[in-house]
């Protein structure tokens, strides 16, 4: 069984705690376990801090401004052709699309919709006059209907010439 070395700064008083020692802190957390665990640790620390302020047993949090950023390991590079179809594979995918399918791949391929945002497009939220899809639905994997999962979800998107043309001929 490994054991971790956990740092320590119980030994030091309050109004000995800085920024730099707190950073340090951190860091050493960091090293020595799982990022997560860094953040619950540094996160009690704040609010024990943030207690002690309002105590009135130290002027100021400085474990306020310390924080743990995303792993940096943990993100990937996108690259075309395997996280995504080059644009050559999306050529050949909508050209080889039987009449049936090619709108809504179209429409999928240039809007940038979710798959659920997709399911749940109805005619009504399209505007071919002002070139715009309005999100207003989605629909889950199993077709249930419901609102987007956020404010943000609820939104009108642009869609260019070849999306017009594309849902003018599925339409007439």
């Amino acid at each position: 069984m490994r054991l971790h070395i956990v740092p320590r700064i119980g030994h030091l008083k309050l109004a000995s705690l800085t920024m730099p020692k707190i950073g340090a802190f951190r860091d050493e957390l960091v090293a020595s376990g799982s990022r997560d665990r860094a953040k619950k640790v540094l996160t009690s620390l704040k609010a024990i801090l943030k207690d002690a302020q309002r105590r009135g047993h130290v002027a100021q949090n400085v474990a306020a401004g310390v924080s743990i950023g995303a792993d940096p390991r943990g993100k990937r590079v996108l690259e075309a052709g395997t996280h995504f179809p080059t644009p050559d594979e999306v050529r050949r995918i909508l050209a080889a699309a039987k009449p049936r399918w090619r709108a809504l791949l179209v429409t999928a391929v240039f809007s940038g919709l979710r798959a659920s945002e997709l399911r749940g497009l109805r005619w009504e939220d399209v505007d071919l006059k002002k070139s715009e899809l309005r999100v207003r639905q989605r629909a889950d994997f199993y077709n249930q209907i419901g609102k987007p999962k956020s404010r943000a979800g609820s939104r009108t998107i642009p869609i260019g010439p070849m999306v017009v043309n594309t849902l003018r001929e599925w339409v007439w």
